[in-house]
């Protein structure tokens, strides 16, 4: 037993306390897809383990290499150790990329958007603004109705807003339903307001190009 033995069986012991802890705050904060992957750092730190533990940690007299299975396992070991060590080290840089890269986005995106009216055949005028702020898409919708119509439209059940990506596809879809009527000082049905919010993940605002709407009728 030498002192670089102890101090190699000490350094071992902390790298496997630290993976661990790391290991299990990265299973319980990752979606059901990346807990897979995360899972799988646990195979090089059970063979590290049982390194550690087969010599006490570096606490032994004898020579822990004295055999072909010792010296097997000690390559093997410091192998998967030295990989383990690489893989905590990469993914708080690859973390840290995707993390500045999302933050440009969200500087790149956040304020207020207002997006062009539309006029629908229906003779419905349709106007939208939407802000991105704190992982929360915030969107302020108003309806004009045609005085030639009012009376058609003064029953409707909710909005549709469909966000469509630069290519004219449909790529997402939000329905209203807490609809404030607007009335005249008759009260009759003039419009309709929403202004509400919901999560959202900037990466799929940032593909939104344009925008249209549908309705229902009660």
């Amino acid at each position: 037993m030498n002192r670089l033995t102890k101090i190699s069986g000490v350094i071992g012991l902390m790298i496997i306390l630290i993976s661990m802890i790391g290991i299990g705050m990265a299973f319980f904060n990752t979606s059901n897809e990346d807990q897979f992957v995360t899972a799988l750092l646990l195979i090089p730190l059970f063979f590290i383990t049982q390194f550690f533990v087969r010599f006490k940690f570096g606490f032994i007299s004898e020579n822990p290499t004295g055999n072909l299975l010792d010296k097997f396992v000690l390559r093997v070991s410091y192998g998967l150790m030295g990989l383990l060590v690489l893989i905590i080290f990469t993914l708080p840089t690859v973390y840290l990329i995707e993390k500045n890269a999302e933050e440009k986005l969200i500087n790149k995106y956040s304020g207020v958007k207002k997006w062009k009216s539309i006029s629908s055949n229906s003779k419905q005028q349709a106007h939208l603004k939407t802000k991105y702020d704190q992982q929360k898409l915030y969107f302020d919708f108003s309806v004009d109705l045609d005085s030639s119509n009012r009376y058609r439209f003064s029953n409707i059940a909710e909005y549709t807003i469909q966000f469509m990506d630069s290519d004219g596809f449909i790529i997402d879809e939000i329905e209203l339903h807490n609809l404030t009527r607007r009335v005249d000082e008759v009260g009759n049905t003039i419009g309709y307001s929403v202004n509400e919010s919901e999560f959202m993940d900037v990466s799929e605002y940032s593909k939104f190009s344009d925008w249209n709407f549908t309705y229902r009728l009660e």
